[in-house]
């Protein structure tokens, strides 16, 4: 009866070595398993930046800026979450150190009064352009939205056909 719950292929597999799963749904489940942990990770960790933009916007409701970051970093965590799991994916320790730091290092910024640059009725406008470019950009993108590099084809449409890199590009318009 256990036969007719896996394929043939497994049970061949299941009754000539005496296992119950085949190397390769092994290894799918393995990949599932580090995926779904990376997936609550970036939600654990955007949970916590979030909670601290939110603390600080109670403290000083005018500091706008907090809240559009606050914004922007919710959109990536949740496009992240719906995003499709690719067919190839470089888990290179060194890549994954990289894309970590390099997309959650957000959380490092210290979202305490700071000396402006520019006053905000000029800076908040010019964020959520940025804002509006990121977000154009992950509606393009789809469900093929992730941190971690993976082979999901070249993008041509939306965003993509003005910048290479149009979400990097709102980033860097945003932050700064």
């Amino acid at each position: 009866m256990f036969a007719l719950l896996i394929s043939k292929s497994e049970a061949l597999s299941h009754i000539s070595d005496g296992r119950i799963l085949s190397a390769a749904r092994t290894r799918e489940i393995l990949v599932d398993l580090r995926e779904g942990f990376f997936r609550i990770c970036a939600l654990a960790f955007a949970g916590m930046f979030v909670y601290r933009g939110v603390y600080h916007l109670m403290l000083d409701p005018t500091r706008i800026n907090v809240a559009l970051v606050a914004i922007s970093e919710i959109l990536t965590f949740t496009w992240l979450l719906l995003s499709r799991r690719p067919q190839v994916r470089d888990w290179n320790p060194l890549t994954v150190v990289v894309s970590v730091v390099a997309s959650f290092g957000v959380g490092f910024i210290d979202l305490e009064p700071g000396v402006a640059i520019i006053p905000i009725y000029a800076a908040a406008p010019l964020q959520v352009l940025a804002l509006g470019f990121v977000i154009w950009g992950k509606i393009s993108l789809g469900r093929s939205f992730a941190i971690l590099p993976g082979n999901r084809g070249v993008m041509t449409d939306g965003a993509y056909r003005l910048v290479r890199h149009p979400i990097y590009a709102g980033y860097l318009a945003g932050h700064v």
